[in-house]
């Protein structure tokens, strides 16, 4: 995803002006603290139930986690996630629910 959808820049824009990005890699073993407490990327990774990468997590302003997002996806497709999550439509509907209203809208 580095080389297509994080390298759009309506999906640059759009991540700058609602969220705070954070990239973690898992090839290492780097050490930071999380809501959770102090941990490595191993125990992140784990702690989150990550099976494979890319893997894009998005957490709410304590830093529970609201959506996850495993594998690829089309910088059109993003853009309709980061929506429903800035907009905070996770609260009381389903993506599939929030996707088929953003198609009726269009």
């Amino acid at each position: 995803m580095e080389k297509g959808t994080f390298s759009d820049g309506s999906i640059i824009s759009f991540v700058n002006d609602n969220f705070v990005a954070a990239k973690v890699k898992t090839t290492n073993n780097e050490t930071f603290d999380t809501p959770f407490g102090e941990m490595n990327t191993g125990q992140l990774a784990r702690s989150l139930r990550i099976r494979g990468v890319p893997a894009v997590f998005f957490f709410d302003i304590e830093g529970k986690p609201v959506f996850n997002v495993p594998g690829y996806v089309p910088p059109d497709m993003y853009l309709t996630i980061l929506k429903y999550v800035s907009e905070k439509h996770y609260m009381n509907k389903s993506f599939e629910e929030f996707q088929g209203s953003e198609k009726t809208t269009m």
